[in-house]
């Protein structure tokens, strides 16, 4: 009874509090709220197929528009990237913390084959983007990364990445209007080649994305496998916590972030 009648008054106490309480929230917050909700709308209106063209229609926009968002959002994002990183990394506290926790050796990243920024962080240069360039990239060079396989190591490495992707948004967006009449599908009316065996890979942000196709004697398809790269990756992380105490385990799961259900294919 006694500590039933301390939680009702402590709670009559908060509710007076919260009766009586003003946040004032600041307004540059308000606006990026806002810009988050209709961004999301945009975003919902693309996943029911809603075409660019009745886009600009229902916003009485045009792609200029577009693209000047684009880079609005770019520089933004860019500077918010930039000042939560520096700070981060200034701090004595976090550096100790993120050095020499979770280390996956060159060695051992290469045996388990370990790809995209999990493998790139411990030393192995694999990335589909460069290693088999199309036209987008193929004028494009990726900037050498000193690898030191830890935490540390992985989070540098998610910054360098993330700064790269902007600038390289920004280079193919300035290149567009070269490209306005490309073909961006062709659908052949040949039938497959009989007995073949064919791969696709695409650079996802975790790493490469494997499509393989096997055809049977018939052209027919008669298997069709994908590989996300966390099925490479989570034998790296298995790796990294070895010797590591339980307080760093979400440090070097988080530093790898790979996907529980396949959301990289």
């Amino acid at each position: 009874k006694e500590y039933d009648s301390e939680n009702k008054y402590v709670d009559s106490l908060l509710d007076a509090a919260v009766a009586n309480m003003e946040v004032e929230v600041p307004e540059e917050m308000v606006y990026d709220e806002t810009d988050r909700m209709l961004n999301k709308y945009e975003q919902n209106l693309a996943m029911q197929g809603i075409k660019l063209e009745d886009f600009y229609k229902m916003t009485n926009s045009k792609e200029e528009d577009l693209r000047e968002k684009m880079l609005t959002t770019l520089e933004k994002v860019s500077k918010d990237v930039q000042r939560t990183t520096t700070t981060m990394l200034k701090s004595p506290t976090v550096i100790s913390r993120l050095e020499k926790t979770g280390v996956v050796s060159f060695d051992n990243a290469k045996a388990l084959g370990l790809v995209g920024m999990a493998g790139r962080a411990s030393g192995v240069e694999v990335d589909t983007r460069f290693n088999f360039p199309d036209k987008w990239f193929k004028n494009l060079q990726d900037k050498p990364f000193k690898a030191t396989g830890d935490v540390y190591s992985r989070t540098k490495l998610r910054y360098k990445e993330i700064m790269q992707s902007i600038s390289i948004i920004k280079k193919f967006t300035a290149k567009l209007a070269e490209h306005e009449n490309d073909t961006l599908c062709n659908i052949s009316s040949n039938s497959c080649l009989s007995g073949s065996l064919v791969v696709s890979m695409t650079e996802g942000w975790r790493g490469e994305v494997i499509h393989t196709v096997i055809t049977d004697s018939e052209g027919k398809l008669f298997k069709y496998k994908i590989k996300d790269p966390s099925f490479n990756n989570w034998y790296g992380l298995a790796m990294a916590v070895r010797n590591n105490g339980i307080s760093d385990f979400p440090l070097c799961n988080k530093s790898f972030n790979l996907s529980y259900c396949g959301n990289d294919l």
